[in-house]
């Protein structure tokens, strides 16, 4: 199979993926339909009780403009002492996973972004 020109970003990245048996393919109807219909979707209140809330602070993605998830990001604050506080942000989305469902045995087999 022919994945175009070499030195082409693209086939390149892809050449690799193939290579190394990573799933990069779209996801099935049964998958999709694993995420929540009802738009626009709202994380229940009590939802917030287990979880730190961060969407005041100044957080920034550092995925690429490529990216089709924004889930990797940080932040930087300045302490009172002068020094400086540096998060490493990863999104969880284990609220939207139901265990052994469709989208729950999909992620854990492919358990990687492709850029």
């Amino acid at each position: 199979k022919s994945l175009g020109e070499a030195g082409q970003i693209e086939p390149e990245t892809e050449g690799l993926l193939v290579e190394n048996g990573v799933d990069f393919s779209e996801f099935n109807e049964v998958v999709l339909q694993c995420l929540p219909q009802d738009l626009p979707w709202a994380i229940p209140a009590e939802e917030f009780e287990n979880r730190r809330d961060l969407r005041l602070d100044c957080i920034f993605t550092i995925d690429p403009a490529t990216a089709r998830d924004l889930d990797d990001a940080v932040s930087c604050n300045k302490l009172d002492d002068g020094t400086y506080e540096v998060g490493v942000h990863i999104a969880d989305v284990s609220y939207f996973i139901q265990e052994n469902t469709a989208l729950d045995m999909t992620a854990a087999c492919r358990a990687t972004s492709v850029y």
